[in-house]
């Protein structure tokens, strides 16, 4: 981990109620002594997350009184990624409905708060703040998912020479942000700070019905477009120039998603300048992704549970099941056809991804447009299963 000093440790008064969950690492910067300072802050702050702890930057702005409540704390480059048309709205809708979690209007409407009002809950409520936080990202990563064969092509081929495939997006993701669907500031790569891409691997398509999908949140920061100086700038007047001006609000908005998007499965980020030199090489190839916290493994222990109690399958069939896929299925689910007609009901159903298993024989199955039925009699079920939620 990089040597770095925070302003603020907030935690636990009882060293036996502390962990890397509930303690929040604090920052407060300036512009006049960051602004120009992102690739270093940036090294710092993802090191920190990278271990396991969460971090939380504040810039004067955020805290200035005079602005708390009007449009210039308002994270705006979350907001723009959390749109009513976003291509990926109905995914979303599929996923907060089986997990009971909150619409694109919920959660825009959390966002706006801004990053001094988050930290304010979550001093006051932070399990309830927690899974907010979990919510909003997951949900800005859902919004931006689109099949995309150049940009899983890229991936391939950069796992089969070997290298880190996320510093190789992230090094040419400005280019490549138009071809590659990628969130964007400003459709011209010279002039844009940042563009922002979320990828799902193939193989991992059936963990979007999971407490923690699979899915890459990957954000590529473009620091050349910053003034040679923040402090020169600072000095020389606060308005002293528009360009100067847009990039203090770029810079801010940046720390802002910072906050909310560590909060995704996994997280990478970096500054063009940085990559150039090499300098987020090692935390890119070692991240603290994918990992699933205690209490996940909770949650999806008891939604296993639920299919021992409530499933006929036999204790051999299950553990067989829970073998292949981490993502507990539903049981007992009437399938409808378009008509609202019930035409079966499937002993077990993946229902986002449209699998569903039962226990009629082979010739008994339901036809249903869309829907990939199994038998449980049949004597390869659980290779077609396994083929059906692209396991492997």
């Amino acid at each position: 981990m990089l040597e770095t000093r925070a302003d603020f440790v907030l935690r636990p008064l009882k060293q036996a109620e502390r962990s890397k969950d509930n303690e929040l690492i604090i920052y407060t910067d300036g512009y006049e002594h960051h602004g120009y300072n992102l690739t270093d802050d940036m090294r710092k702050r993802l090191s920190l997350q990278r271990s396991g702890r969460k971090v939380w930057v504040l810039t004067w702005i955020d805290l200035d009184s005079k602005n708390l409540e009007q449009s210039v704390s308002a994270p705006e480059l979350l907001l723009s990624c959390v749109q009513p048309n976003s291509r990926g709205q109905g995914l979303w809708e599929g996923v907060a409905q089986q997990h009971n979690w909150r619409s694109v209007a919920e959660v825009r409407g959390l966002l706006e708060q801004g990053s001094f009002a988050w930290l304010c809950a979550w001093l006051t409520k932070p399990t309830d703040t927690r899974q907010e936080l979990i919510e909003s990202a997951l949900c800005i990563a859902v919004l931006q998912l689109a099949r995309n064969s150049e940009l899983e092509q890229f991936v391939a081929q950069s796992l089969s020479s070997g290298g880190a495939w996320r510093e190789s997006v992230l090094a040419d993701l400005s280019s490549q942000a138009t071809s590659w669907g990628a969130q964007t500031d400003n459709e011209n790569p010279e002039q844009s700070a940042w563009q922002l891409l979320s990828y799902l691997a193939h193989e991992d398509r059936s963990s979007l019905t999971t407490l923690e999908p699979r899915i890459h949140v990957l954000l590529s920061l473009n620091d050349t477009i910053a003034p040679k100086s923040a402090a020169n700038s600072f000095a020389a007047g606060q308005d002293s120039s528009k360009q100067a001006n847009d990039y203090k609000d770029k810079w801010r908005a940046i720390w802002q998603a910072f906050n909310v998007l560590q909060y995704t499965p996994s997280f990478s980020v970096a500054t063009q300048t940085g990559l150039q030199s090499g300098l987020f090489s090692e935390l890119l190839a070692h991240t603290a992704d994918l990992t699933t916290d205690i209490a996940t493994n909770r949650a999806m222990d008891h939604a296993w549970q639920e299919v021992r109690e409530l499933s006929c399958l036999t204790v051999e069939q299950l553990q067989a099941l829970q073998g292949i896929t981490r993502s507990a299925p539903e049981v007992g689910i009437d399938l409808q056809d378009a008509d609202g007609v019930t035409i079966g009901t499937a002993e077990l159903a993946w229902q986002h991804l449209t699998v569903a298993v039962f226990l009629e024989s082979a010739e008994q199955l339901p036809e249903l447009d869309g829907w990939q039925c199994i038998s449980l009699e049949s004597d390869n079920w659980l290779e077609q299963l396994q083929l059906a939620l692209g396991e492997e």
